[in-house]
């Protein structure tokens, strides 16, 4: 997935990798949507980051979320993906046993709980649940 999203390929590094992609998908061992998914997340995260409004906090968070799956380094890259992690299965989102919640709103005092992620970077206020 780093393809994409390296530089030295310019304006032609997604469809350097799409091609690549392309290339592999025969021999992936279906691994297709965890590499989409990965791929889709860090397109996500790049988006974010041209963002002029993100405060220090929050783009540093975002940062290393995006260094993460265009990581060529497998001791720091992470993946992406839906694969079974949902008992229903499959791409109905209808089905979705997930729920997000708003920290503020389910707690009485109204302050947000200080929790942090695997690297110790602050959380956000909001709380997600359930199996995806």
């Amino acid at each position: 997935m780093a393809i994409g999203h390296d530089q030295t390929y310019g304006r032609h590094a997604r469809t350097y990798q799409f091609l690549k992609y392309y290339i592999w998908a025969p021999w992936n061992a279906c691994v297709t949507c965890p590499s989409a998914m990965t791929d889709g997340g860090a397109q996500l995260l790049k988006m974010q980051l041209a963002k002029n409004d993100l405060d220090d906090e929050r783009r540093a968070v975002f940062e290393d979320y995006y260094k993460r799956p265009t990581s060529r380094d497998p001791e720091h890259a992470w993946t992406s993906g839906q694969w079974m992690t949902e008992r229903p299965g499959g791409s109905d989102v209808r089905a979705t046993e997930t729920q997000a919640s708003d920290f503020v709103s389910a707690t009485s005092s109204g302050s947000e709980p200080q929790q942090v992620d695997i690297t110790g970077k602050p959380l956000g206020s909001m709380s997600i649940t359930g199996f995806k």
